[in-house]
């Protein structure tokens, strides 16, 4: 059976081939790939918020309530804070407030039964291996529909015109049709990471908190003398004191739930997409290593460079620097995971 190739590594390849030559092939001394060390934010954040979300959907699908959920969610974000995550800070939020949005506003859990979380599947043909892992697979209380979910985080909330060409989805679809499941379509789920307020509150509101947080709301003498403040100086008390002086943002502007109904035609050319991007990859990788080396271009553009976690190296070769010491202090050889050797039964139903 041909090497199984991934949705992530063809996406890596299809956005620069130095990518997929660092992610996937560059030589180490437990295999092939590197990665940066965990400390990312945008990495950190998506990697953190999968961990909660398939925490949380579990207790759901082994029969558990929200309150139980929540509680297994917030326990899991503790230990990732323990193990040593580290904020973006600037204009994004905190993870806890990522968390807080979600699990404030999730309705997944009440509109639809939950199937299946992390779920691993392989699709196996001649032409190669298709490993992938769904999110969620969820059935429509109400049709009886069953749909694939796919997590996102996001400064910015999703348009559908972009979704709409978004491949992972329709892939998933696609392989688990060919499976045997009876997929009707699929939704992204997006949590939003930039830091956003909602109302703020008018002087004579903050006036009255913070006269109230600091015990002189009765002393008319006190309460003049405060008024004095600047918008500014008030707020910044609250902020001194822990006290919240505007709302929340609304939920429609930090959690989206897109529905993704891609025709047969669509769903059928991203399938053959990846299986023949994929058939490329494998080609590539039989090429002497220093061939592969040598011709990873880069593509090299603001897109694709911004949010990609190999520009340190990758700029140092590009200046003939000390690679070695961005290595050591950076990066990290990316560990092995097990294959995805069979597809695991859902539900019978499905």
């Amino acid at each position: 059976m041909a090497t199984a190739i991934s949705h992530s590594r063809v996406e890596a390849y299809l956005s620069c081939r130095r990518k997929d030559w660092y992610g996937y092939q560059f030589p180490t001394d437990i295999g092939r790939g590197i990665r940066r060390q965990q400390t990312s934010d945008s990495l950190g954040m998506g990697t953190a918020f999968h961990r909660i979300a398939a925490v949380y959907y579990t207790v759901f699908l082994n029969g558990g309530e929200r309150e139980e959920a929540q509680e297994y969610a917030w326990g899991e974000y503790e230990r990732i804070i323990e193990e040593g995550f580290e904020e973006a800070g600037g204009q994004k939020a905190t993870l806890e407030t990522v968390v807080h949005r979600w699990i404030d506003n999730e309705t997944l859990s009440e509109d639809y039964e939950i199937l299946g979380v992390e779920q691993e599947f392989n699709l196996q043909s001649d032409e190669g291996e298709f490993p992938f892992i769904v999110d969620l697979l969820v059935r429509d209380r109400r049709t009886g529909l069953v749909y694939v979910v796919d997590h996102k985080t996001g400064y910015y909330l999703y348009r559908p015109e972009y979704t709409d060409l978004m491949p992972q989805v329709p892939k998933y679809i696609g392989a688990l049709r060919a499976l045997g499941y009876n997929i009707a379509g699929g939704l992204y789920q997006v949590v939003r990471t930039q830091a956003l307020q909602g109302k703020k509150m008018l002087k004579p509101e903050l006036i009255m908190t913070v006269g109230e947080a600091l015990g002189i709301s009765d002393d008319e003498q006190a309460m003049k003398i405060l008024s004095k403040n600047t918008v500014a100086n008030l707020e910044a008390i609250c902020d001194e004191k822990g006290i919240e002086h505007c709302t929340p943002p609304d939920p429609e502007q930090v959690l989206q739930i897109l529905p993704l109904d891609p025709s047969l035609d669509r769903v059928l050319e991203t399938v053959r997409e990846q299986f023949e991007v994929a058939q490329e990859i494998r080609e590539r990788d039989e090429w002497p290593e220093e061939d592969q080396d040598r011709r990873a271009y880069r593509t090299a553009n603001q897109t694709v460079c911004k949010s990609c976690n190999f520009r340190l190296i990758c700029a140092e070769e590009l200046r003939g620097g000390n690679t070695g010491l961005v290595l050591l202090a950076e990066y990290e050889a990316k560990p092995k995971r097990d294959a995805i050797e069979v597809s695991e039964e859902v539900d019978d139903e499905v």
